[in-house]
């Protein structure tokens, strides 16, 4: 019995497709990875922040926006400017109340009462 050893033939084909799967691989991994690094995903997701209300102390209409959108502000900027038409009118009607009612205690004064 002759025993013949026989050689397997090496195919080059399945070792450039075997290579090229391994590359394309670790390209792909590579590149999910950078992106996680720098990105957030996920289908059940909460996000807090940090809100801080801007409560008027008056009502009134706006008539200028001294800020644009996200620009940081500090405690005492102006934000707006409101329309003081109707704060001038009641203060106006507020000093001719005062004037009058000092007309009448001077009047009332000089008549004896």
């Amino acid at each position: 019995m002759e025993a013949k050893e026989t050689k397997k033939k090496k195919n080059p084909v399945f070792i450039i497709v075997l290579a090229v799967l391994v590359i394309g691989g670790a390209w792909f991994g590579i590149s999910k990875y950078r992106h996680g690094l720098h990105h957030e995903d996920t289908d059940d997701a909460q996000i807090s922040a940090d809100i801080s209300p801007a409560i008027p102390r008056v009502a009134g209409y706006v008539i200028d926006i001294k800020v644009k959108d996200n620009q940081r502000v500090k405690k005492g900027d102006t934000l707006l400017v409101l329309d003081n038409r109707d704060y001038v009118i009641k203060v106006e009607q507020a000093e001719a109340a005062l004037h009058i009612r000092w007309r009448a205690q001077v009047r009332n004064s000089y008549s004896g009462g």
